[in-house]
Order: C-alpha cells, then structure tokens, then sequence
C-alpha cells in the first residue's frame, strides 16, 4: 500500500490536473494539430507530426519543403551569408557563422512554397538572444502583410538543466519579454540545456521543473508553450513531467534526442504511455520499438542533483507565483479525495 499511495495515487492525480489543463486547448491562429490535421479524429494524435531538421542551407531547405515533412526546425545564430561581410540572422548552428541562407531568405521561401500549396511549418531555434529582436521584427512585418500562414515555433533553451549542464542559455527574461512584444501568437517551445550521453546519466529535477513554471507563469504566454525534453532523460522524469503539463494549462512536450543518447525504451514507452500522445510531440532520431542502440561502453556516473529538495511530486500552488491557473490546486484535492479512500497517508 505504501508504494501505491507514493507513486500511483500521485500519478493518477497528476493525470486529472492533466485532463483539467489540457480544456485550455492551443490558441494559435495557425493550430499546429488543426493546421496539419484538419478537424478529424486524428487531429488528437500530435505525435504523427514529421520533422525536418538542421535546415540551415539553401540544399536543405529544398530538400524539406519538396518531401513529406511537416515541421522544419532550422538554427538562428548571427554571422555572414556567403559573398557577404554584413552580420546578419543566418541558418547556422554554432560553432559556424557563414551559411548560404539567410533568415530573411529562409522564411520568405518557405512563404512562398505555402502559397504554393505546400503543408510546411518553421520552428526557429535561436541559439543568440541578439537574433530574436531582428528576427521576431521581420515576422511582425510579414504577419501585419498576412504573409504567415502557417505554424512558426519560437525555440530557446532558456534555463540550464540536467545533469549539471554548464552550456549558457538564452537569457530568459529577455527572450520572452522579445517574444510577448513582437510576436504573442507564435508557440514558444522552451527547454533547458543539458549535459547527457554515455558519460553521465540524469533526469529532469523538480527544482528544474518548478523553475520553468515559475519563468512561464510571470509572462503568461499567449498560447500554451510546448517543453521540449531530451528522451533519455525524460524516461527517467515521468511524475516531475506531469506536474509540468499539468500546471502549465494547454502545455505539451516536445521529445527530442542526439542519435547516439542512452535511452531506456521501456522508460520512454511509460512516459509515451502516460502523457500521451495527445499532448506530445516525437521528433527522435530513431524508431521507438528499436531505439538508438547500445552506443555506449563505459558505464556511466549517475548524478542526482536535487539533494537538498523535497520531491514529492505534488503540485504547489505556491511554485508559480502569480498563479498560471485557478485548476493547480485541483490535483492536490484529487491527492487527498484518493488517499482517504485508499486509506493513505502522506
């Protein structure tokens, strides 16, 4: 009973805060799930979009908007296009600063492949808070000449992250102050920096999770943001995810992965399982029944971070100042409803 009352009982609670945040549904004026899948019954399933990624050359964005992908996922770094000395916004992921594409090009022929028929849409990984600015501008512009028709994703890894990453990340008060002024429709997908790979293994902590609602919950986005998690690390954080999605209302995840990550499938197939894919993304590198491999050989450091923290997984209404939404405390009446009935105590 004792094992039941600390990780099912919280589950199940965590599920119905879930279901609750989920009625705030996605605000876009170009829904991701409606604008792919129209109004039918697959229109749930969100995890059935296909993904292009690294567009960032003239090559392989041809490439992307003439295939079947839906989503292409492109970096932003500043640097020189090729035959230019002037900086500029280019489809560069860092270390490189020269490309042959331009954002300025980069989005205004994917405008032109849409007008043309063509099902695409942009998710925009700015690697440099000094290309958001530039960047989200020139989206306000086209939007006021309703040039945007499709989904653009707003991308930043905002908050450093597992295991003890040390990479900087976007600054981001900054970030979301920029996307609130310039551009509020757009999804933001917002993750954190990570340190993971066969030499070290990890999970998302809670105090990592409380952080993210705490940022998202003092600029109140527009339309519900999506988290993009890395998978190996995300099969070990099932419950610290669910409180995410279901404190954020209306917020999914994102899955994500190096091809080389260490994945435990069983793990990921529970996390698929109980978030489901109604509230999930899948842009992996690699089949879920086969998964990456065994890559590895050398056995890797597990590193707990949160050795101070309580992590009981049960939703706070005092972790997201300002309050995202009056539904937060319902887990917590579901938590005790289900514990006097099992006859729990906690």
């Amino acid at each position: 009973m004792t094992g039941f009352c600390t990780n099912n009982v919280l589950r199940f609670a965590l599920l119905l805060g879930l279901l609750n945040a989920m009625a705030a549904g996605e605000k876009e004026p170009f829904s991701t799930r409606k604008y792919f899948f129209g109004e039918g019954p697959e229109i749930s399933d969100i995890s059935n979009i296909t993904w292009a990624h690294a567009v960032n050359s003239i090559a392989e964005l041809e490439k992307a908007l003439n295939d079947d992908t839906m989503m292409l996922e492109a970096d932003i770094s500043l640097g020189t296009v090729h035959g230019s000395e002037q900086v500029v916004p280019i489809m560069a992921h860092p270390p490189a600063n020269t490309s042959d594409l331009s954002f300025e090009v980069f989005i205004n022929r994917i405008i032109r492949a849409v007008d043309g028929g063509a099902k695409k849409g942009a998710k925009l990984d700015f690697k440099d808070i000094k290309t958001v600015e530039p960047c989200l501008q020139m989206l306000k512009q086209l939007k006021r000449k309703k040039k945007i028709s499709f989904p653009v994703w707003l991308n930043a890894d905002i908050l450093p992250g597992p295991v003890n990453s040390t990479d900087e990340p976007v600054n981001a008060t900054e970030f979301l102050s920029l996307a609130s002024e310039y551009s509020p429709s757009s999804m933001l997908s917002l993750g954190w920096k990570t340190n993971f790979g066969c030499h070290v293994r990890g999970k998302y902590e809670k105090s990592q999770i409380l952080e993210m609602i705490e940022v998202v919950g003092q600029f109140n986005p527009q339309v519900p943001p999506t988290f993009p998690v890395r998978a190996g690390l995300a099969a070990e954080s099932v419950e610290e995810l669910l409180l995410l999605i279901a404190t954020v209302p209306g917020s999914t995840l994102t899955l994500w992965a190096s091809a080389s990550d260490p994945v435990d499938m069983n793990n990921l197939q529970d996390l698929i399982d109980t978030i489901n894919t109604k509230n999930l993304y899948i842009d992996l590198p690699f089949d879920l029944i086969d998964g990456p491999g065994n890559n590895c050989k050398e056995s890797p450091v597990v590193i707990q971070n949160d050795t101070n923290v309580d992590n009981s997984i049960v939703p706070q209404d005092d972790a997201v100042p300002g309050g995202i939404s009056v539904n937060s405390a319902m887990p917590l009446l579901l938590v005790a409803l289900v514990a006097l009935i099992f006859g729990c105590s906690f």
